[in-house]
């Protein structure tokens, strides 16, 4: 929240004062009720901002499970779905609250660019990571993971992320405690490699902030974000394999 500078009773009293046009004896009332309005204002105004703020991002690499996500959150149901080559986003009820579920393009070709067009007005990010492949797949997971935890705008926005470890039900899949072992070590290693651009401007153009203290391990647990781990199946005998990520953004982002 920007600090406002709000009138000092003191000043106002004075050029009251002056004027001569107000009676001395409701000075003290009038400038309590100008100050009273003026931090309303302030609050309205605030709290609006926040308010605007209500893109949820499903994020991951292709064939991690973001868009049957989505389809599950939106629709409460299985839909086979094919790879994105552009954002779904559609307004979703949770809770008391809607949100706008956007799921960003896996493929590296062009999500950087809906992930630049939605995260201003993000509240939220979904990481959905396939966790029977997350050993194959874990350079370029962590790259993607490490663009987001280093993300000057999500970060001064204070977006919560949530970690869904999906594919519960496929063999050799990882736990969510696994996952967050797995992913510390590579974002450590990613961090000796890449601490040359952090502070800076990435490769894509975007204003970096530092994953964690130079000298320091990184951990989810001491991160600049809310960072949980959530495990999903999304099969279609799954009827239920998104009850923790739907259970998330309603305790964590409605």
């Amino acid at each position: 929240m920007e600090h406002k500078s709000v009138p000092n009773e003191e000043s106002v009293k004075k050029s009251f004062m002056k004027s001569g046009l107000i009676d001395p004896r409701y000075y003290g009332i009038i400038v309590a009720v100008i100050v009273v309005i003026i931090t309303l204002a302030i609050l309205i105004l605030y709290r609006r901002r926040q308010s605007a703020k209500r893109n949820v991002l499903i994020m991951g690499l292709c064939n991690s499970g973001k868009t049957l996500l989505f389809a599950r959150l939106l629709l409460h149901q299985f839909r086979p779905t094919l790879t994105s080559i552009k954002e779904n986003a559609e307004d979703c009820v949770f809770g008391n609250g809607v949100v706008k579920l956007v799921d960003i393009p896996g493929s590296e070709r062009v999500r950087g660019k809906y992930f630049d067009l939605y995260k201003p007005l993000a509240r939220a990010v979904i990481f959905v990571i396939d966790s029977s492949t997350i050993l194959e797949e874990i350079r370029d997971i962590a790259e993607l993971l490490f663009t987001i935890l280093t993300d000057h705008t999500l970060a001064s926005n204070q977006v919560k992320i949530l970690i869904a470890c999906n594919k519960q039900d496929e063999p050799n899949s990882k736990s969510a405690n696994d996952v967050q072992v797995i992913l510390e070590k590579e974002l450590n290693l990613l961090k000796s490699t890449k601490g040359h651009q952090l502070d800076s401007i990435s490769d894509s153009g975007s204003k970096q902030v530092p994953l964690c203290p130079a000298d320091k391990d990184f951990e989810f647990s001491k991160s600049r974000f809310v960072v949980d781990f959530a495990e999903s199946s999304l099969s279609e005998k799954s009827v239920e394999g998104h009850q923790e990520v739907e259970e998330w953004i309603e305790s964590r982002v409605v």
